[in-house]
């Protein structure tokens, strides 16, 4: 592949941002992986049916179409704002047009949807509000710094749900939605990012996810008790440590955070750090919470996903640097 189509395929890759869309994927691997390698989770006739490497593409189909579509309307609805405060960006530069961004956007979305088909019905219909959600966000609720962050991190976790919409054990879900609302958070203060994020503002975010967590409890609780005559908290054919695995991971991110910010400071080189290895920390989560289980050859299917996220982000990002700003340039 010589430079020159590398350099045309660059702001497709740029608005797609392919480079963080792999923790998208891994975690609606984890439930399929989960439903699949624990008899005890009820489960659609699909999941139950087809064979482990369908779910597996269709799941990949779903979650790169419905991120790849959020990043599409982003670039296309900040291209005029981006013109003064992110002018290296593709739109931003002229290097692709709107009618690309409108072409990935549609064709995203065509991908996603088509995917969600293999899950049945229920999940076509989800994946179309989550998409309307995406739409919804990125227009205008990501303005509102409090209502942002808590539908963003909302979008991250309903989505695991389109491949098992019975899932009984979601404490992944629960911690994805945690995860996400905290990345966004640190993010924005880090970044120093405006409108900045009041005192109000942190005290309705955290308002709001502890309703919606009471919600997620309070609706799985009555779904495990009709569906597996258990408890939402910890059914009985849980390991205790597909919890804790995933928790000390969670307790170890503020760490990794405190290590950035001391390193760079308050500044978008220290978000933008943050927000990719936050990324990696989710998939991290759904190998933790299938090797506390006991699922070893699904810990390892996902394992090596997030490997392969991992060197890709790498290589596209060294790959970027090369066709923007070539080694014989570079001081």
């Amino acid at each position: 592949m010589t430079r020159r189509t590398l350099l045309r395929l660059s702001p497709a890759l740029h608005i797609a941002r392919v480079t963080w869309a792999f923790s998208a994927v891994a975690n609606a691997w984890l439930v399929v992986l989960w439903t699949r390698a624990v008899p005890q989770e009820p489960a659609s006739t699909a999941l139950g049916e087809q064979h482990l490497s369908v779910l597996l593409l269709a799941s990949a189909g779903l979650s790169l179409g419905l991120f790849c579509f959020g990043t599409a309307i982003n670039d296309i609805v900040d291209a005029r704002r981006d013109r003064f405060l992110h002018p290296q960006r593709p739109i931003a530069s002229g290097s692709a047009t709107s009618n690309l961004g409108l072409a990935i956007l549609t064709l995203s979305l065509l991908v996603a949807i088509l995917s969600s088909l293999v899950f049945g019905p229920a999940s076509v219909v989800l994946t179309a509000l989550i998409a309307a959600g995406i739409l919804l966000f990125n227009l205008t609720l990501r303005f509102i710094p409090a209502l942002g962050l808590l539908t963003l991190a909302l979008i991250h976790a309903v989505h695991m749900l389109v491949p098992n919409m019975k899932l009984v054990f979601v404490w992944p879900l629960l911690l994805v939605f945690t995860h996400v609302t905290a990345v966004a958070w640190i993010q924005h203060l880090v970044a120093n990012k405006l409108p900045s994020i009041s005192k109000r503002a942190m005290a309705f975010t955290v308002l709001g996810w502890t309703i919606v967590g009471i919600g997620i409890v309070g609706l799985f609780t009555y779904r495990a008790e009709e569906l597996a005559n258990d408890t939402f908290f910890l059914p009985a054919w849980v390991n205790p440590l597909a919890i804790v695995f995933p928790m000390l991971l969670a307790a170890a991110f503020p760490i990794f955070v405190i290590r950035k910010i001391k390193q760079h400071g308050y500044t978008k080189r220290a978000a933008e750090k943050i927000g990719r290895y936050g990324s990696i920390w989710m998939s991290l989560y759904g190998c933790a919470c299938l090797l506390g289980q006991g699922a070893y050859k699904p810990a390892l299917i996902l394992g090596s996903l997030t490997l392969a996220g991992l060197m890709g982000m790498t290589v596209l990002r060294e790959l970027y640097g090369f066709l923007e700003q070539p080694v014989g340039f570079r001081r």
